[in-house]
């Protein structure tokens, strides 16, 4: 390990004079005023105050970890991921991808801080193998040979939690729930009660592609003689309501078969699993909540869940709306779409590869009324757990906290502010929806938990999204209750808590 540690100075030496600019203007972004902006929370930082005794920074301006300088480990460290996404986390080599090297030499810079070796496993583990993700879990712990940590799909913590597979991360030794690598609304879903059997960072590759918003073309929107989605964002008119009157009548039969289908011309275009939950956060609604004395509040039999599937199917009908599961990212990159909702992958995918001018707006609003928009992550980014039975809780929370950090300052400036801000820009206002669209990032304690349920609630909401002729929402609240109100009401228990 210790003949590599020349390697990393040199390879990080370069990529830091390549990407100074960007990586100061990451740490704090400047209004005219001058007043900061915590580039994570969105929240002033102070102006004047600034710079604090308490606030230790590198030489690049950003907040550095409390792990001590001598701490060592000395021993190989073993992480379960999972494959299907095992690039966002792990990268086995140098090559000519500037986000894959700086997510190598973030793990070469944990290596090299806490003296050990990363020992990666990787299995099947997104939605459809959650289980089998389990069953490795569960069967190595039950061995005495549980893997240091895991990270895995994001609603997969959460199903080993129910089952009692992993370890409560809160309190440990070295993580920092209130650093800036751990998002804070994140925080405030869950972690209740005083236990967190997960963690999403946020700076992490993964965590920053998957954030949803509403790609557009520009140059079809000054074709079509319609407004600025930016200008609406500005004058707070930026809904759902008024994004489908804006589109109404832009659907052309190209073929003229007179049907639609994905080679005619939309308004707009999305995939419906499970982008679809997109639409469902961004409109304000929810399935749980905190009431103000910290009490968990079920609002799955609220009936503004039947006006939400009510609004959306009725948009799904009309025509200048095409949802799909497939094909709706070629329509949106062959110019057959004004407008597409989806993660910002789409960019560093597929943008970057075209002469496309295209802009991005989040999520829009329910209403004017809204007092913010929600961005919601789409289901492929990545969490952190540590199996039970693990050696020493305390590694493993070092390693955890390390990885996040090292995201910080080496995999968010190259990917967020370099890449998506900068690279793959193609106006200057794409920077500032970028930032409003993580700022305004939203988690849900009742969907953490969705892979848990003996019947997730997430493929019948969407199926009274796009079905509505044969599923209601009052109708699966009325099969499901008995069994969700149970379940949720288990799951609270482990936090200690209660329903109201």
């Amino acid at each position: 390990m210790k003949n590599r540690n020349l390697l990393i100075r040199v390879l990080c030496l370069l990529m830091t004079l390549c990407m100074m600019g960007a990586m100061l203007a990451s740490c704090t972004a400047e209004d005219e005023n001058g007043t900061g902006t915590d580039a994570v929370s969105g929240e002033a930082s102070g102006g004047d105050d600034v710079v604090t005794e308490a606030v230790l920074t590198d030489e690049d301006g950003f907040l550095l970890d409390s792990i001590p300088e001598d701490l060592k480990i000395n021993e190989k460290f073993s992480i379960l991921g999972w494959k299907e996404s095992q690039a966002q986390y792990y990268r086995a080599e140098l090559g000519s991808d500037v986000v894959g090297n700086a997510v190598y030499l973030r793990n070469m810079a944990v290596e090299e801080r806490l003296d050990i070796e990363l020992d990666w496993s990787f299995v099947d583990g997104d939605w459809d193998d959650r289980n089998k993700y389990s069953q490795q879990i569960a069967a190595t712990s039950d061995a005495g040979m549980a893997y240091d940590a895991a990270i895995c799909y994001n609603l997969v913590p959460y199903v080993l939690a129910v089952k009692g597979l992993v370890e409560n991360l809160y309190g440990t030794d070295y993580i920092d729930l209130t650093a800036p690598w751990w998002p804070a609304a994140y925080m405030g879903e869950a972690l209740y009660n005083d236990t967190i059997y997960g963690l999403v960072e946020s700076c992490a590759f993964g965590t920053l592609r998957q954030m949803t918003g509403v790609f557009f073309n520009n140059d079809l929107i000054e074709d079509k003689n319609l407004k600025s989605p930016y200008d609406m964002v500005a004058a707070n008119e930026w809904t759902f309501d008024n994004m489908m009157a804006m589109l109404k009548d832009t659907y052309e039969d190209r073929n003229s078969n007179g049907t639609k289908d994905a080679n005619d011309f939309y308004g707009i275009t999305t995939g419906t699993t499970p982008k679809i939950d997109s639409w469902f956060y961004g409109m304000g609604y929810r399935f749980s909540a905190f009431d103000g004395d910290g009490n968990l509040e079920l609002l799955a039999d609220d009936p503004e869940i039947i006006e939400y599937t009510n609004r959306l199917s009725e948009a799904f009908k009309q025509q200048d709306f095409y949802p799909v599961d497939s094909k709706h990212a070629q329509m949106f990159t062959d110019e057959r779409a004004i407008m597409y909702m989806t993660s910002v992958v789409l960019a560093d995918s597929y943008l970057k590869k075209l002469d496309m001018n295209y802009g991005i707006v989040p999520n829009p609003k329910g209403s004017a009324e809204q007092d913010r928009y929600y961005t919601h992550l789409s289901n492929t980014h990545d969490a952190w757990c540590v199996p039970v039975n693990v050696e020493s809780m305390s590694n493993s929370s070092a390693v955890i906290e390390c990885m996040a950090s090292e995201s910080y300052r080496k995999v968010d400036p190259v990917y967020y502010e370099t890449n998506l801000k900068i690279r793959y820009a193609t106006d200057e206002k794409l920077g500032e929806m970028y930032d409003l669209i993580r700022d305004s990032i939203t988690f849900d304690f009742f969907y953490l938990f969705a892979g848990s349920f003996s019947v997730s609630p997430l493929a019948p909401l969407r199926d009274c999204c796009r079905k509505p002729e044969s599923n209601s929402w009052s109708s699966v609240w009325s099969a499901n209750s008995g069994s969700w109100e149970a379940e949720f009401d288990n799951i609270v228990t482990l936090y200690g808590g209660s329903i109201k």
